[in-house]
């Protein structure tokens, strides 16, 4: 499980072994919370870097959900048309131990 704290602005990173990166035209990482997307980010909002894509989340973001947990799944197509998904991870958003977030 993945723990995020909320407040933070934390890199999520999909890496992928059997798909070339370059080849991939859509991607799009979905944060669900009971059955709802709460944070959706596509492929224009990420970093890809060898053979790995990254999104940031902001803080805002973070904030935004309340604490407990959450599934975290990166949906994506290929320029030949290949579709596939990551593994759902399951994660955890935690609340922030200094009860406090500069903004």
């Amino acid at each position: 499980m993945v723990t995020i704290v909320k407040g933070t602005t934390p890199d999520i990173t999909v890496s992928f072994s059997n798909v070339d990166v370059v080849s991939i035209t859509s991607a799009v990482l979905t944060i669900t919370r009971s059955g709802v997307n709460v944070i959706t980010k596509t492929l224009a909002e990420a970093t890809i870097e060898g053979n790995s894509i990254t999104w940031g989340l902001t803080q805002d973001e973070t904030l935004g959900i309340p604490a407990g947990g959450a599934e975290m799944v990166c949906n994506w197509i290929t320029n030949s048309g290949l579709r596939g998904a990551s593994k759902c991870e399951r994660t955890y958003f935690a609340p922030n131990p200094l009860n406090e977030v500069m903004t």
